[in-house]
């Protein structure tokens, strides 16, 4: 555009353009320089511990802690209805929420970090919880006889404790699940049948998803089997991550996470395809995992 034309049409475009720029890089240096809503203190003392606080992870020591081994651990029942039997594993990764020690499961820890001066011991009562990186193997096992093929389905999931009514705590037996009408049900609900537990949505008001993912296997001595395909493998892997990146103190008596949900759960059911003749549970699960933290 003419410089002329430009001046009599006040600046048009450009000068709006440039309007908003400056009211841009005003919000920006507001948006900057608030503290969080709330905040009890002065403006130049959060600086400074902000500053100190990002500093002072720069010459953290990061140390490892690991979670337990888990070899070949087999299926359990889960749930029965009119013979048809659902089998599965949960393993707790993390601390170990109340109210689970009747259902079956295995806690694999993570997160229990004893004071010391050893390489996976803390120093002082804080941490800051980085991620558990978890290695995890699905394993068919030989079964005698005519073995069908087995769908499995794998879910990693966390509890949504902000939704969560006061003094409840959500745990895969009881809501993991919604039916058709919205209501919420689990792994031993006793009232739904194995395909229910396969085609039901997870409950997303109760729980964060990280995970959920089905596949079939079969069994290593399906070759005598006449419907026997060769195209489904005997084992599946899998590098699930539970995220926590976030600043704890860690409880004198159990030495775990006092502040912050740390629990995360790893699901796997296994059903028969095409029916319910046998029961899925010829396979097993073997697991491997360490948490990152930096000892602060």
């Amino acid at each position: 555009m003419p410089l002329a034309k430009r001046a009599r049409n006040g600046g048009g475009q450009y000068a709006s353009a440039g309007r908003h720029k400056r009211a841009f890089r005003a919000t920006s240096r507001l948006r900057k320089s608030a503290v969080p809503a709330r905040f009890g203190t002065s403006k130049s003392v959060y600086r400074s511990s902000k500053l100190f606080s990002k500093r002072s992870q720069n010459v953290a020591e990061t140390k490892l802690k690991a979670l337990r081994n888990v070899n070949n651990y087999m299926p359990s029942l889960m749930d029965a209805r009119a013979g048809e039997n659902i089998y599965g594993t949960v393993m707790v990764v993390g601390t170990t929420p109340p109210g689970i020690s009747s259902y079956p499961h295995d806690d694999l820890g993570g997160v229990h970090i004893a004071p010391g001066t050893g390489k996976s011991e803390r120093i002082g009562q804080s941490v800051y919880l980085q991620r558990t990186t978890q290695s995890f193997a699905i394993e068919t096992t030989t079964e005698t006889g005519n073995a069908p093929l087995m769908e499995f389905r794998c879910i990693h999931v966390k509890a949504r404790r902000a939704t969560a009514p006061s003094g409840s705590y959500s745990i895969p037996w009881t809501d993991l699940f919604l039916d058709q009408a919205g209501a919420s049900y689990g792994l031993s609900n006793g009232f739904m049948y194995t395909m229910d537990y396969f085609m039901s949505m997870i409950n997303l008001d109760r729980w964060v998803v990280y995970k959920d993912d089905k596949f079939i296997l079969s069994t290593p001595d399906q070759p005598s089997n006449a419907a026997y395909s060769g195209k489904y493998p005997c084992k599946k892997e899998y590098r699930l991550f539970h995220p926590l990146y976030a600043k704890t103190k860690m409880s004198d008596s159990t030495n775990e996470p006092i502040d912050i949900d740390s629990t995360f759960y790893v699901i796997t059911l296994a059903r028969e395809v095409g029916g319910n003749t046998l029961e899925p549970k010829n396979w097993n699960v073997s697991s491997r995992g360490t948490t990152s933290y930096k000892d602060i």
